[in-house]
């Protein structure tokens, strides 16, 4: 994921780059656009920075401040730190809604907007246009003729490339005919907005006889660095019959010109998706319609496509992710969905209305709503900020960029107003209010200038619809761990790692660090200096339970803090059995206790010892877990066979038994001298011993036990002498014959 070398960005784009980034502060200032101080709500908001002068920053909104539909904008000439006064935008109709934004290569800026008559059917989209940062406008140009239909989500762009359709405009949109089905509009300028080519329908083509099946809604358009036009949308997977399964076949489709968008082929599949329209907890509606963006910087990752859009979690339609897809052949095959939010899953927790957009550095900025900060209701949510800085491989820590939590509660006003001085409230009474669509309209906006961020949204801390904003420097945070999972068991060998990129990659290095402490009291192996955010270990470790983290690096000497922990257990295999040292096979032991001993295993922790006098150790005499080498038994029995076996185990397995036997005759402990076996030493013994010496008597049952009194290995006179002294004279006592054993 590492390519050697600088970025290629364009030159008066590398000449208007911000300062070196400081350590930015999250939460960050929070700043009110809107200053109408009515009860009315405004949302629906887009954002966007000159890329020719990183201090103009333009936003628009839907702002209902009269008591109906109109789009108000502001300026900022500071980076969005400060914003001028807010205005309403002039529009054709006298109803103006859907408002969207963006800006060409040369710093003009474009927004558009649903023009509408509240009394008749009149529907088209209108284009302002401004080229001295937004101190003026011109305009509105309707992109085509109001018909017999309503527009709806005019999405916009324009081409940034310095290519042969440097500068074109471009708008896709829903068109719902009052008969027939909803159909994908498109149409484009190449003259800056002031005059537009005829509009054309991009979706559908191949399945125009598909009757009154709708075709989708929430279509973007992008112009990928080839000069490409692409419209995406949110549809159905349908085939030419024209039939939709019962499992309602949602998909991502998409349209593509290669002529400046003079003409499309056929609309096709991108990928599929499983959900269009979603109510998450507190009320609020959601679309699934894909917001995309591509990379046009000429850096590395130039040319890729990206899409984020909101989707059930897998397998659980409680609870909603934003899903994040890369193309790298200009839409024609994408990746396997990845995650953006790194909250823990499966909290029932939404996130959802997701903006991206990729800055002249092929960085890919993100915002969405989440709930993660109202764990317990899942109603109240926050606005949250990431970034990709390798092409989508991977994102950095989510960040929380509101300052005060957005509350579904006061996000809609009543349908109509009751009790309002309409001439007091500055309305007009012959506007009568309409309808308040969505209870927190349906998409933000975020937009980046090199490393300077700005971000908007709804926010409801006046406890009503207004529109904030906040700007910043693109946050160096610490990294989020991908692989391996945490409470990953290998096979064996050592797994491969891969983490977060948290800055750009010509100026960023990790510290990868492995403890068998959770807490990480000592660091028991690390690797520093990576230059990449993947690593594979040059040895496997020893079988364990390691704990793993990861901290970055930036030039300039300043980092991050340590990522959270994962816990990992490589090569977990069991070690081999100890071997048995002694007792072992054939010995025989001649007394009534042993010391078992055997050797020791690399990486064992503990032992276990089994002793039984059945091979099947139905019933074990010992059953006993240690850490030495060595235990000692006692209490054996005599004439008997004994079986033990020992096992290891490590961190993570136990390895199989180490078997073997030994047998046991004990010397009977008694003292010689009783020659004759009855159990007690008289005048007899010393007759039958005579007898046995002298006169070739009967030997003594046995010789060695009983005879041999001095205990010298051999039965002969002198015995006979020292039992006589023992019986007659109080002499010495016959010794014990176990100890010449």
């Amino acid at each position: 994921m590492k390519f050697a070398g600088c970025l290629t960005c364009l030159g008066h784009w590398a000449a208007l780059a911000w300062p070196s980034p400081v350590q930015a502060q999250f939460p960050p200032h929070n700043v009110q656009l809107n200053t109408d101080g009515t009860p009315f709500l405004q949302n629906e908001e887009q954002i966007w920075m000159n890329w020719a002068d990183p201090l103009n920053v333009l936003a628009n909104w839907r702002d209902w401040r009269l008591g109906y539909r109109r789009i108000g904008f502001a300026v900022s000439t500071d980076g969005g730190a400060t914003w001028g006064t807010d205005s309403l935008a002039v529009g054709l109709q006298d109803r103006q809604s859907d408002p969207c934004l963006t800006g060409d290569r040369l710093g003009r800026f474009y927004f558009n907007m649903l023009d509408y008559e509240s009394a008749g059917p009149i529907s088209q989209i209108s284009v302002l246009r401004s080229t001295d940062k937004g101190l003026t406008w011109m305009g509105p140009v309707a992109t085509g003729a109001p018909g017999p239909w309503f527009e709806d989500k005019q999405f916009t762009t324009a081409d940034r490339t310095g290519g042969l359709y440097d500068g074109n405009y471009y708008v896709s949109w829903t068109r719902f005919p009052n008969s027939g089905p909803a159909v994908i509009m498109f149409v484009r300028s190449t003259d800056g907005a002031q005059t537009f080519k005829p509009p054309i329908t991009v979706g559908p083509v191949v399945f125009s006889n598909c009757g009154t099946l709708s075709q989708g809604q929430g279509s973007i358009p992008l112009v990928n660095s080839d000069r490409s036009v692409h419209v995406f949308w949110s549809g159905y997977d349908v085939d030419s019959s024209c039939t939709i399964p019962l499992s309602q076949s949602y998909a991502i489709r998409r349209a593509s010109s290669f002529s400046g968008g003079a003409t499309f082929g056929f609309d096709t599949v991108a990928f599929p998706s499983n959900a269009y329209f979603q109510t998450v907890d507190g009320g609020v509606d959601v679309y699934g319609f894909p917001i995309a963006d591509a990379d046009i910087s000429g850096g590395p990752y130039d040319g890729r496509i990206y899409i984020a859009h909101t989707q059930y979690v897998a397998g659980f339609f409680g609870e909603t992710d934003v899903q994040f897809r890369r193309s790298t052949d200009n839409g024609i095959s994408w990746s396997a969905p990845l995650v953006v939010n790194d909250d823990v899953p499966g909290l029932g927790l939404d996130q959802f209305h997701p903006w991206l957009s990729v800055n002249q550095d092929g960085v890919i900025v993100m915002v969405f709503y989440d709930q993660r900060t109202d764990p317990l209701n899942h109603t109240r949510f926050d606005c949250f900020f990431s970034a990709s800085f390798d092409g989508k491989e991977t994102f950095i820590h989510n960040l929380r960029f509101s300052e005060i939590s957005i509350d579904p509660g006061y996000l809609a006003l009543a349908r109509s107003v009751t009790g309002v001085n309409s001439s007091a409230a500055g309305l007009d009474p012959a506007k009568p209010m309409d309808p308040q669509a969505g209870a927190i309209a349906e998409y933000i906006g975020v937009h980046a200038n090199g490393d300077h961020v700005v971000a908007i949204w709804t926010d409801t801390r006046n406890f009503n619809q207004d529109v904030f904003a906040a700007q910043f420097e693109m946050p160096f945070v610490h990294p989020c761990l991908y692989q391996p999972e945490s409470g990953t068991v290998t096979p064996s060998g050592m797994p491969h790692f891969v983490w977060s990129t948290c800055w750009h990659e010509t100026e960023d290095s990790y510290r990868l660090e492995f403890s068998l402490d959770p807490n990480f009291s000592t660091v028991d192996l690390a690797f520093g200096g990576l230059q990449d955010n993947e690593f594979s270990p040059p040895t496997s470790f020893p079988s364990g339970i390691y704990y793993w983290r990861v901290k970055g690096f930036r030039l300039g000497g300043d980092s991050t803090e340590y990522s959270e922990v994962f816990q990992l257990t490589p090569s977990c295999q069991p070690g081999t059995p100890p071997q048995l040292l002694s007792p072992v096979g054939d010995d025989t032991l001649d007394f009534a206790a042993a010391l078992l001993t055997w050797s020791g295993v690399p990486d064992a922790q503990s032992y276990d010892l089994q002793l039984a006098t059945t091979m099947n150790f139905a019933f074990p005499l010992v059953d006993t877990t240690v850490t030495a080498l060595e235990l000692p038994v006692t209490g054996l029995a005599d004439s008997t066979q004994y079986f033990w076996r020992v096992r290891s185990t490590n961190a993570c397995a136990t390895c199989d038994w180490s078997l073997d036997s030994f047998h046991v005759e004990v010397c009977p402990v008694l003292v010689t001298g009783d020659v004759n076996v009855d159990g007690v030493i008289t005048a007899a013994d010393v007759i039958y011993l005579v007898a046995f010496v002298f006169k070739s008597g009967p030997l003594p049952l046995p010789v060695v036990e009983s005879g041999d009194v001095t205990c010298d290995g051999l039965v002969n006179s002198a015995d006979i002498i020292f039992h006589v002294n023992y019986i007659f004279k109080g002499g010495a006592s016959p010794c014990n014959v176990c100890d010449l054993l």
